[in-house]
């Protein structure tokens, strides 16, 4: 009797947890997509907003080129991480320079946005 109580606690056991875990794994991140956010403390879209509302990176912010050229510049540490992108990847590329310009040491440009799948990051339309 006892054997077969202890029996049916471990089934039931394994049973919830296994359904605790496909229950958690149903909005997960795939690998790279997770590994990509957290390689960046920002990804930063330097379009501009009309380009930014009709498709950006998941998680992206805006700030246009033209306000990083006025001075504007990203929130944190000038050693965080930072990733950016535009359509092309012109944009960013400049944006780059002019923030390690500003200190930045930390600055990656990703491109455009064709480019950002092979970065792991999906876009939102």
């Amino acid at each position: 009797m006892r054997i077969a109580i202890i029996a049916t606690v471990a089934i039931i056991g394994l049973l919830g947890t296994t359904f605790v875990n496909n229950q958690s794994n149903q909005g997960a991140l795939k690998p790279q997509q997770a590994a990509a956010k957290q390689a960046y403390a920002q990804i930063i879209d330097v379009r501009t907003p009309e380009e930014y509302a009709t498709s950006h990176a998941e998680s992206a912010i805006l700030l246009p080129i033209q306000d990083i050229e006025r001075g504007k510049l990203p929130q944190g540490k000038k050693s965080d991480p930072i990733a950016l992108y535009c359509r092309s990847g012109n944009r960013s590329s400049q944006a780059k320079i002019m923030l390690e310009k500003q200190g930045y040491t930390n600055v990656t440009d990703l491109g455009g946005l064709s480019d950002l799948k092979k970065h792991g990051l999906s876009l939102v339309e």
